[in-house]
Parts: structure tokens; sequence; C-alpha cells
């Protein structure tokens, strides 16, 4: 039999094919809308409309229940994919329990009112949760699956651990990306698991993220990364990852503490480019928060352009309490400003970049500048240490930064020997408004340490006076490279100051200006009614000089001129100036005459010249020649005084009493000291003390000494020493007979 060939075989197979895969595609995504009057059960065709169970690749729909309630069970197979769940405007607060669900695309809340699903979540797609404002969607769940969750809207997802609706510790590995509204996580976790699997969690510009427990998980180390893209991150308490800035954004401590862990080994806080503030804060309205860290914590902070906000110039602000253990590292060209009072830290290493210290480091903190401009306006209380050249303390930057001249106090040392640098901003008035450094241990300067100077004032003079640029607590060690470099717009006078060391400090000197350089009296001790040598050496401004000294606190002229010595300056010492006052009837004590030094320039400059005024009797005899020593008030003494025990006396040249210098011991005499101080070849050149000229004679006793000063002689009668405290013998002769 022969076959028959049909011509539209190929054609009339390739309808039938067609019209098989037809039949095998499955059916369009129904939307089920809940009905619920006949039971809680999802497996029930007859709680659906249409009237039919749900299957996969469904939109499961819900508004008001039914009169079954709004307490549902799943029980339709457990991980059925659904596209995804909605709940409608005005809908009823539904609760989920039973097999798990499978999500395709995401869940819908746009019912203004608190939706709880507590059944396990499979994702099968990158899945959106979008909760409209004033509604709350409580995911109480196990979620796995190889996507993502995304939080959209203004209204709040909950993430939470509460095992009435299910163990924590969910796997799916997408992270979570927080667009908008706020993400909550709650309650503790179990097994130190994680409600936000183990993919990163991304909080965008507008969007919150709330840890009311450590529900993270992430002491596990199973979330890599937060990532902070200008959201905001409130914790209540929490165990942190890592951490990336990537736009500003904040995260703060609401509560006793939050604890940074990084990857259990080490913790890193990157803060990315950007024109916006990073923030590690604490609760404002609150005691400041602290957060908790064992491990070494690295601050990588880069360079952006912060020029607005609340913290212009600061890329990375840190002001909760850092508690650390252990040691924290700067890296990063951007700024770092440490505004909290910190505790505990080892030790700060800074390697680039810049760190402002407004708050405070604990005395147990060795900062190491590697390489970085360290500033601030307030108190690190261990040591600085600046280990090379490129290394600064930059308080102009602190300046840009807090608008406000300020000083940087380090308890320890400062140890600048590396040569990095120290810059400062100056104001007209070298009293106060100025950048300083005070350190309360060693200065250690480099070979030539480099000032850097900005004068706030712009070309308007700096004052003639000294300013205090590192006030020291002992004199410091290295040199100061005299010539500032000046930053800005120079002072017109600019050209007149050096910078030199001075006592304990570094100063800025201005060279135009007299300066004194010694002011002394002599002698000092001084007694009343004796001459005192004022001696004064002035050096700089423009020569010559008038100088006065204010002498009315020891009796004498309130404007005592003083003279130059010679005809100009003394080679190696300066313009010595000199002149003699009397001391009259004073009270002992420590003086400070005022210097007034004014140059040919009309520069003027004060200082004082310190004269300490003793508790003396000066020696004069009488004109009846009897020169009796006695405690019975005998007007020997020089301006009308008296003896009484303990006084300390005093010989010397100004005698002038008939036979003066025959002393007559006349009872048993104790005063507090003796000085004899006289001249040979003159009136007084020889003293002599007899023991007395009445019955049993006298004699210096107690525990008082005899000085011997000056070229003259002193002879002592047998019988006039019984003091016990010694003969000094400093100039001249002492015959004992």
């Amino acid at each position: 039999m022969n076959s028959i060939v049909c011509p539209l075989k190929s054609s009339v197979s390739a309808t039938i094919l067609a019209l098989g895969m037809l039949a095998v595609q499955p059916a369009f995504a129904t939307d089920d809308t809940w009905v619920g009057n006949t039971s809680i059960n999802w497996a029930t065709a007859a709680n659906w409309n249409p009237a039919a169970v749900p299957v996969a690749g469904d939109d499961l729909l819900f508004g008001l229940a039914g009169t079954a309630g709004a307490n549902l069970t799943n029980d339709i197979a457990a991980g059925t994919f659904f596209t995804g769940i909605t709940f409608n405007s005005g809908a009823s607060a539904f609760t989920f329990f039973g097999n798990s669900i499978g999500i395709t695309s995401g869940m819908t809340n746009s019912s203004g009112v608190t939706q709880t699903i507590s059944n396990n979540i499979v994702l099968g797609g990158n899945a959106t949760v979008d909760t409209e404002a004033g509604g709350t969607t409580i995911l109480a769940s196990l979620i796995s699956g190889n996507f993502g969750l995304t939080n959209n809207g203004a209204g709040t997802l909950i993430l939470a651990t509460n095992t009435t609706f299910g163990a924590n510790g969910s796997t799916f590995t997408g992270g979570v990306t927080v667009n908008a509204g706020t993400l909550q996580i709650s309650q503790p976790p179990q097994g130190g698991k994680t409600c936000l699997g183990s993919g990163p969690l991304t909080v965008n510009a507008g969007a919150m993220v709330t840890d009311n427990a450590d529900g993270y998980g992430y002491g596990s180390g199973s979330v890599p990364t937060i990532y902070v893209n200008g959201g905001a991150i409130n914790s209540y308490k929490g165990t942190y990852p890592n951490i990336c800035f990537v736009n500003g954004g904040t995260i703060k401590v609401f509560g006793a503490f939050g604890t940074l862990n990084g990857n259990g080994s080490a913790c890193g806080i990157t803060n990315l480019p950007s024109g916006a503030t990073a923030i590690m804060g604490a609760d404002p309205s609150a005691a400041a928060g602290t957060w908790n860290n064992t491990k070494p914590l690295t601050l990588s902070v880069a360079q952006g352009t912060v020029t607005g906000g609340p913290y212009p110039g600061v890329d990375m602000l840190f002001s909760a309490t850092l508690r650390h253990s252990g040691l924290v590292f700067k890296t990063g060209n951007g700024t770092l400003e440490m505004s909290g009072a910190n505790s505990g830290v080892t030790g700060f290493t800074i390697s680039n970049g810049t760190v402002v210290i407004s708050g405070s480091l604990p005395s147990s903190c060795m900062v190491t500048n590697a390489g970085g401009a360290l500033c601030g306006s307030n108190s690190i209380s261990g040591s600085v240490t600046d280990v090379s050249s490129a290394a600064q303390i930059n308080q102009e930057t602190n300046y840009l930064i807090t608008g406000a001249a300020g000083t940087l106090t380090i308890g320890g040392n400062l140890d600048m020997s590396a040569g990095g640098d120290c810059s400062l901003d100056l104001v007209t008035s070298a009293a106060s408004g100025n950048d300083s450094i005070a350190v309360g241990g060693a200065l250690v300067l480099g070979s030539g340490t480099v000032f850097h100077l900005k004068a706030l004032g712009g070309s308007a003079n700096l004052a003639a006076a000294d300013y205090v640029l590192i006030q020291g607590s002992s004199p410091p060690s290295g040199s100061v490279n005299p010539a500032p470099a000046w930053d800005g717009t120079v002072p017109a006078n600019a050209g007149g100051y050096s910078v030199q060391i001075s006592g304990n400090n570094v100063i800025l000197r201005p060279n135009y200006v007299p300066l004194v350089t010694s002011a002394a009296a002599a002698p000092s001790p001084a007694t009343n009614g004796e001459n005192v040598l004022l001696t004064v050496v002035v050096t700089n401004g423009t020569p010559l000089y008038n100088v006065t000294v204010n002498a009315s606190a020891i009796g004498a002229s309130s404007s005592v001129a003083l003279a130059l010595q010679g005809s100009g300056v003394t080679p190696g010492v300066g313009y010595v100036y000199t002149n003699t006052v009397a001391v009259a009837t004073t009270n002992a004590g420590n003086y400070l005459l005022p210097i007034n030094v004014t140059d040919s320039a009309s520069y003027t400059v004060s200082n004082n010249v310190p004269l300490t005024v003793a508790v003396y009797l000066t020696w004069n005899g009488d004109a009846g020649g009897n020169s009796k020593w006695d405690t019975a008030g005998e007007l020997e003494w020089r301006n009308g005084l008296v003896y009484g025990q303990e006084d300390t006396v005093r010989f010397d040249d100004t005698a002038t009493g008939l036979n003066a210098t025959n002393v007559n011991l006349e009872a048993a005499l104790s005063p507090a000291g003796v000085v004899v101080s006289n001249t040979a070849g003159t009136p007084t050149g020889i003293y002599t003390f007899n023991d007395g000229t009445g019955a049993g004679g006298g004699s210096i006793i107690g525990s008082g000494g005899v000085i011997k000063q000056g070229s003259g002689e002193l002879l002592m009668a047998e019988g006039s020493d019984g003091f016990s405290n010694g003969i000094v013998v400093g100039g001249g002769t002492l015959i004992y007979s």
C-alpha cells in the first residue's frame, strides 16, 4: 500500500504543538480575597473569593475579617509561593499562624493598623514590605531564601524575635534595605542568631532603624556590615558588626550602652566621602550613652565636603562615650571629632587626617600621631607623641570646626622631637582669645620646631606683648625655629616677632618692644634705713630707654629714675640702669617694685624688682658713747627702734654714734641672728663685743648664730658667746679672746 503524504502535516503538527504548550502553562495569577465566614483556615475554599483555595503565584488580599475572626491559620502546603500579600485600606488587624509562606514579590499594608505574620517566610525573590503611614507590619518569623528584604512606606516594620510567634535565626542572604519609615528590631535573639539574616543592613536617607534589644545578633559576626546611607539607627541595646557610613547618617545609643564587636576579632567604622557628617552619638535628652568595645577599633574617615549643617568640616562625629579597653586607630584623610568623655582607651594612633578632641581622653590613653593633625579645646589626660615630621598639633583646624580659639590640654608629656609642626590662631590681644597648648608633663620640642601662626585679625597689628603658645610645667628640651610661618593674611607688624623659649613656656615675643631681661635689688633682704641698689637690664626695642621704679611700698619715691651705666650697651648683657633708694620704716615681707620702661619709639613694657625687707635692727650707738646693747630700751639702734629678744640685728658701716664700735653686752641676749658687715680702714672697721659693764656682764645666748661679712674685723671678748648655732665667717677677720 502506498503512503499518502499530506502537504499540510507540518503546519497541523505545529498547531497541535502550540495548543499543547498552552495547555501546560500555569494559569495567570489570581487575586484571592479573604472572606473568612466559614473557618480560620486558608485551605478552605469557601473562605475565599473566588471560592477556591489559593495556589502558587496568587496574590492574597485581606480586608475586613469574616465571622470566623482575624486569627488565621495557613494550612495550605508549607512553602507555597504566593506573589504577595496585601492588607487593604480599612482592613482588620490580622494575625497569621501555621505553615510557612513563600513570597516572591512582597507585602503591602495599607490598613493603618498592625498586621502580624508569625509564619516562617521563604523568599522566592527580592521582596518589599510596604507599610503606609500609621500602620505596622510584624514579621515574627524565621525568614529564609537567597534574596533580600526591602522596607518601603512611612509606617513601621517590626522584625520580632518573640518566641510566641517563632524563634530567631533567619538565614536569608540578600540583606535588609530600609528606604523609608521605621524598621524596628525587638526582643532578645535566640542562640545569638539574627533576625536580619546573613546579608548587610542598609539604612537610606529618611529611614530609621530602632533596636529595642540585641535583636541584631551581631555578636556572632553573622551579619557582615551595616551601611548607613543618610539614615538613622537608634540603639537601645545592640551588638554591632562593622559599620559603613555612605552619605552621612546617625547611629545613637538610647539607653545604657551598645557594643561594637565587628567581625568578632576587630571592629571597623568607615565613613566614605560625602557632604554630610556621620554621627556615632547618644540620646541628647538623657545621660550620654556609651559604646563598649574590647576589640581593636579602626575609624576610617575619608575626606568629604561637609560645609553646612551643625558640624561643618567634621566628616565623622563620635559624640557618645567610647568605653574601650583596647586600641583605636584613625585612618583616612577626613576629620574625626571626639566629643564624649571617653574612658578605658589604652592607645590612640592617628595615621592621617585630623582628630579633634572636644571631649576628653583618659590618662590611660597614649596618643601616637604618625602623620595626622591633632587639635581640640579640651583634655587629653595621657601623653602625646609625634612619631613623624608629618605629624601636627594644629589648632587652626580646631578653630575652623568649632569657631573659637581654644586650649588643648595634655596632662602627660608632649613629644614633638620627630619634627612635627604646631599651628595656632592668634588675635590682637595677647591676654585672651588665642589658641594654646597646656602640657602637664615633659615638653620635648624638635630640632627647630616650626610654629605656623594665623592672625584672625588679618593685617591688624598684634599686641606688643608676649603670646604664650605652649604653657609647660617645666623647662622644655629641644629648640624652636625663631621665625614663625604665617598662614593667611599677615599682620602688619609680623616682622617684629620671634618664637622663643622662656622659662617653662614657648612664646611669641615682640622684638621691637623693650624687654627687661633682669631686675634686682641689693642687698636683699634689706633692713629699715638701709640703702638698696636697684638694677634693671633692658634689651630689644629702640634704645635709649627711660627706666623708672615705683618704690613707694618701701617708703621711697613712686617714680625713682634709674640712670644708664656707661655710655651705652654692656656687651653680652644689655643696657644697665641703676639707682639707690633707702628703705624707710617698712614691715617685713616680700615686695615687687613696679618697673616702667619706655624706649625711644615710645613702646612701653612693665616688670618688677623683687625685694625682701627683713626684721633687722641696725646698730648706730648713741651720742653719749655708752654703746649699750640691752633689753631695757636703750636707744642705740637706727630709726629710734629698741631691741627685743629674737630680733635679728646688724652691725655695719652706717653706725654714727660716739664710740659705736665698742659694743657692751649688758644682758643675756638671745637674738635670732647677728650679722656683722663692716669695711676695713673705715671708722667702723673694727667692732668689739664686750661682756658688759655691769655686775655679771652679758653675753649672746640662744639658738641664733653670728655671721661675719665684709673686710673689717670682729673682736669677741671671752664670755660674750653663749649661743649654739656657731659662727660663719664670710669675709674679714674674726678675733676671739
